[in-house]
């Protein structure tokens, strides 16, 4: 799946006919050189007639063919947030959707304008540079020549980290984090009852990555690969380090494990199953949360979610569960049954260049099992995130 967009519109100053005319609207060169994106609409007696849909098809230049777009070409060049009026036609591409192409008819021409930042522009070009790293194509710029109010021509230039929709081939963010929370596991020696009850607060840092070659990719929490990237449904299979891990004298440590499952995003819901393949706990989790995106401006983004997780029988006995051989130290034995958590929390990004700045705060109720523990001496856990990433590519 590679993008490259070197985008200029065709010259349209006839007069359009009164029988339906196919009208070209805006040309996006391909990653493959000998190939060109056409975009074009229907009009009739010089209107735009609520028009459904964009033709988009691809141009061989090598054979002069046109060819239907493939399931990846129409995945990157597929037309988001359609607008139609009688006079008025408006979309975006999937390739770069900070700007929306804004078509007028008026005396049965066609006026071409580019809406960038909550302003509109007379587009005279669009065009965009790319180079050859890691051995593909990858978009360095997009510059838009406009035209503004007084007439003048500028540029306007969005550096690839400022792209919105543009899906690189590969990418490299890296950043840091500092977790604040509150701790639901005793802390200390589990035989002095004073410090088995005291309040704690956990303060880790921990390390904000992402790395991203086509389909693959590895962040702090594990690896995977993309197998179906749709609109509105992507199913991801990847392995991710999980467990409640805990350490406490006279009792046998709980680890982290290696789990291997699937991922499933369908709109704003997402629907995870983990297997724990390590073998620690034997255990699985499932987990649907709803998140949606809330874009403030150009700069600030709000994502708040919420999320129902479940753990089985020999998930929760592992981690929360109390041996015979422990019962000595903590009092009894346990043995922990499968149990549902919940978690509520508000994130923001503040944006700016290549740098981002996460906040988030929420707080997550665990089951009345994981609170029936005797290794647990609270029920939820309030949780602050700080951190920072820059976009190195």
């Amino acid at each position: 799946m590679f993008l490259k967009i070197l985008t200029l519109f065709w010259v349209f100053t006839s007069q359009l006919s009164a029988a339906d005319d196919i009208v070209p609207l805006l040309d996006v060169n391909h990653t493959d050189s000998s190939k060109v994106v056409q975009y074009s609409a229907k009009v009739r007696h010089c209107q735009f007639k609520n028009t459904s849909e964009i033709r988009v098809e691809i141009l061989d230049l090598d054979n002069n063919a046109i060819l239907t777009p493939t399931f990846f070409e129409s995945i990157y060049y597929e037309v988001k947030t359609l607008t139609s009026k009688e006079h008025i036609l408006e979309f975006q591409i999937n390739a770069v959707k900070n700007f929306k192409f804004h078509f007028e008819l008026i005396n049965c021409q066609i006026k071409r304008f580019v809406d960038y930042q909550d302003k509109r522009y007379e587009l005279e070009d669009l065009s965009a540079a790319y180079h050859q790293y890691l051995g593909f194509p990858t978009l360095k710029h997009v510059i838009a020549k406009v035209k503004n109010t007084s007439g003048k021509i500028e540029n306007i230039k969005i550096e690839y980290f400022n792209a919105d929709g543009y899906i690189p081939f590969y990418e490299a963010h890296i950043g840091i984090g500092f977790n604040v929370k509150e701790n639901i596991r005793p802390k200390g020696d589990l035989k002095d009852r004073n410090s088995f009850h005291r309040e704690g607060i956990v303060h880790e840092p921990i390390p904000l990555f992402l790395l991203r070659y086509g389909p693959l990719f590895l962040n702090k929490d594990g690896a995977g690969v993309v197998l179906l990237p749709l609109k509105n449904f992507a199913l991801l299979f990847a392995t991710i380090i999980e467990g409640e891990p805990y350490k406490a004298n006279g009792i046998n440590e709980r680890k982290s494990s290696l789990f291997i499952g699937w991922i499933a995003k369908i709109m704003d819901l997402t629907v995870f199953y983990f297997k724990d393949l390590q073998g620690y706990s034997h255990g699985e989790i499932i987990k649907l949360q709803l998140e949606h995106e809330f874009k403030l401006n150009r700069y600030w983004t709000l994502a708040p979610h919420v999320f129902a997780q479940w753990w089985d029988d020999e998930y929760m006995n592992y981690y929360y569960g109390v041996a015979p051989s422990e019962a000595n130290i903590v009092g009894s034995v346990y043995n922990a049954r499968h149990t549902q958590n919940m978690e509520i929390m508000a994130k923001a990004y503040l944006k700016m260049g290549r740098y981002k700045w996460v906040m988030a705060v929420g707080e997550k109720w665990y089951g009345k099992n994981v609170a029936a523990s005797p290794l647990v001496k609270q029920d939820s856990e309030i949780r602050t995130i700080l951190g920072f990433t820059a976009q190195i590519f």
